[in-house]
């Protein structure tokens, strides 16, 4: 377990950098071939440093990974849908009104913040990361912004390393980067920064320092209290060069939401398609290399020349080359057996491999509108299919903490009148485990097999009622409309209260035995006065 020692952090940090190292060749290779506009992996590059593009000679891998990181923030965190929303492990709580309507109007107003911050530009570049090097972190702290509640920051794969528990959850951060004095200065304030960023901060505020942040779990601290220093998570903030601790404080709910593409076992990093790509994106760009060569040989060839009659041979359009009318040499190009067919389908052939490994296949959109309606239904099906291990694993390492900190974060927030952001937990709720529900597309393709299947149920029961209308005992109507509103993600208050629909129905039922009773009553009445009338009837036939 970690202390909160300025020695023995920069300690653990270099361990944990010495075990980095294994990755950062692969990672170097896809910021090369992939991501040339981020900065290099190498820590001691000059800030701002981009890499040269020369090396890319088929933009096909930069393509692919921003259309899949397009499609995962569209499909995952969609701005303009809810994509997910709150329950407990009680179902009989879940359809209680108060509860429902309380996780509605929470992930309501998370939604509105969410759009209110710089969350779904900040997220897409983490999914970059995500994509290309299989690992992505962002950052989630409260706003110091007028009108803002929360701050978001996706943190480059070069400043980030990772520590797991026992159960392979990341709770150990150190983060690891470039800050100016002037930052400094702006973030922590005179008293917490060294004499050295002091002064530099005077002379020239644009002076570089390497500055880390430790974020791991601590070994004793009472829950009771609510000040820093005894909060679940320490955070630790230290000036490398100098040794010195800039701050000591802590966090209730571990601030860095980090998500892996793939995780192999043992490992702590991920793999994303752009790193399991690799081989062939370096033969991708090594084909299309010599294919333009070969083209360029082709379209401009060297030239045969006869070593004598001949002036200066020129080979620019328009050029005029002066020789000796009787001599038979002429000027040929020079053939070099390239086959050009074979070199391109090779190149195809490539392209398509890359474009399978970024699911571009599966999610490409263009031709949707030639589909029909069950069509769309299939590939939507397939997609979530194909995406469902990824899907999972970004539930639980990044998308139920992400909403986790951020809830922590409402939760000792006020608005601008100075009351909370978030309402009070029902007494209900209180002590029960909260849950996160994901709606959003990806989550409802991936559950429309369900819908299928109780489709078909009523199908069948509607046809075997016509035959047997008792056979309609056997499902719970009540259950089948739940199911369609969960799924489909339909607003809590759309539903009633299992309580109230109880008493909706009770009046219903009493009412119509009332009606009931009422009929037969007048029915009865006027059974006894037809039967008066007849008796009287025959009583005048008998006195006559």
């Amino acid at each position: 377990m970690l202390k909160e020692d300025v020695k023995d952090l920069l300690s653990f940090q270099s361990q944990l950098e010495t075990d980095r190292t294994t990755w950062e060749s692969a990672w170097e290779d896809v910021g090369t071939y992939i991501l040339p506009h981020k900065m290099p992996i190498r820590y001691d590059d000059i800030p701002g440093t981009q890499r040269s593009q020369k090396d890319i000679y088929d933009s096909l891998p930069t393509l692919a990974t921003m259309r899949l990181a397009a499609a995962l923030n569209s499909l995952l965190t969609n701005p303009t849908s809810k994509w997910f929303t709150l329950a407990v492990d009680d179902p009989e709580l879940n359809d209680n009104l108060d509860v429902r309507q309380w996780f509605e109007e929470t992930t309501d107003i998370i939604l509105r913040v969410l759009e209110n911050s710089n969350f779904y530009a900040e997220v897409n570049e983490m999914y970059i990361d995500l994509v290309a090097y299989g690992t992505g972190v962002l950052y989630i702290e409260g706003s110091k912004k007028s009108g803002k509640e929360l701050s978001f920051s996706a943190r480059p794969i070069r400043e980030v390393f990772l520590c797991e528990d026992a159960e392979g959850v990341i709770d150990t951060m150190v983060r690891k980067f470039k800050m100016t004095a002037k930052q400094m200065m702006e973030e922590f304030g005179e008293e917490a920064v060294s004499d050295k960023v002091k002064k530099e901060y005077d002379k020239n505020p644009e002076t570089n320092f390497i500055v880390s942040h430790f974020v791991f779990p601590r070994k004793v601290f009472d829950p009771g209290k609510k000040d820093p220093k005894n909060m679940k998570y320490a955070s630790v903030w230290v000036e490398n060069e100098s040794k010195h601790m800039i701050k000591d404080s802590g966090y209730v709910v571990f601030p860095y939401a980090v998500a892996r593409w793939l995780k192999e076992t043992g490992e702590k990093y991920g793999r994303g398609p752009g790193l399991m790509a690799m081989p062939d994106i370096k033969t991708l760009n090594a084909m299309a290399k010599t294919l333009l060569m070969a083209g360029e040989r082709i379209a401009n060839p060297a030239l045969q020349v006869p070593d004598e009659g001949f002036g200066d041979v020129k080979a620019a359009p328009g050029s005029i080359i002066y020789y000796d009318a009787t001599m038979k040499a002429r000027i040929e190009p020079l053939l070099i057996g390239s086959n050009m067919p074979l070199t391109f389908d090779m190149l195809v052939q490539k392209r398509e491999a890359i474009s399978d490994a970024f699911y571009m296949n599966q999610l490409l959109l263009l031709d949707k509108r030639e589909l029909t309606a069950e069509e769309v239904r299939a590939r939507q099906q397939e997609n979530a299919r194909i995406l469902a291990p990824t899907f999972g694993m970004l539930n639980y390492e990044f998308l139920a903490p992400l909403i986790d900190r951020i809830i922590s974060i409402l939760q000792i927030s006020l608005d601008d009148n100075g009351d909370p952001i978030l309402k009070d937990t029902p007494e209900q709720i209180k002590n029960k485990n909260m849950k996160l529900m994901f709606i959003s597309p990806l989550a409802k393709s991936q559950r429309v097999h369900e819908l299928q299947a109780v489709n078909s149920v009523l199908t069948v029961a509607g046809n075997l009622a016509q035959i047997n209308p008792a056979v309609f005992d056997n499902i719970d109507l009540d259950q089948v409309i739940h199911i369609y509103a969960d799924i489909n993600g339909a607003p809590a208050s759309m539903l009633r209260d299992q309580k109230l629909v109880t008493k909706i129905r009770e009046g219903r039922a009493k009412a119509q035995a009332e009606q009931a009773q009422a009929a037969m009553a007048q029915q009865k009445a006027e059974t006894i006065k037809e039967g008066s009338k007849g008796v009287q009837n025959l009583s005048k036939v008998m006195n006559q």
